[in-house]
């Protein structure tokens, strides 16, 4: 992007500005990707050692990266609990899909269906 350009700069008659501003904003996108990585490493950094930015005690990158881990493994530990529980679900469906496909089950259907006609009145 032309930063130094505006009002007063000479008009783009040959359409190199465009090529010109690509590149300076794919240069900038990287550095600024650069940037971010760094700023990540760097809270990494920062958490491992324990330090809380100056004056600013619970809070910070340190503090948000142990919120963050706090988060990460309540999560994880949510994840079990599903996975858990589907697979019980899914024993307790076969248990009743075994039930209602034996033949005892098909034989009494009859008097069940007695027991609730008697049952509503």
């Amino acid at each position: 992007m032309d930063v130094t350009g505006g009002l007063n700069s000479p008009p783009d008659l040959d359409g190199s500005r465009g090529d010109r501003e690509a590149v300076d904003v794919e240069r900038l996108e990287r550095a600024n990707r650069e940037l971010w990585r760094e700023n990540e490493r760097l809270a990494r950094a920062i958490a491992q050692q324990g330090i809380e930015p100056a004056g600013r005690s619970g809070s910070g990158a340190a503090s948000f990266l142990r919120r963050m881990h706090v988060a990460e493994a309540e999560l994880a530990e949510t994840k079990q609990l599903l996975a858990e529980a589907e697979r019980q679900r899914d024993r307790l469906r076969e248990t009743i899909e075994s039930v209602e496909s034996s033949p005892s089950w098909r034989v009494t259907k009859p008097l069940r269906a007695l027991k609730r006609a008697f049952a509503r009145g």
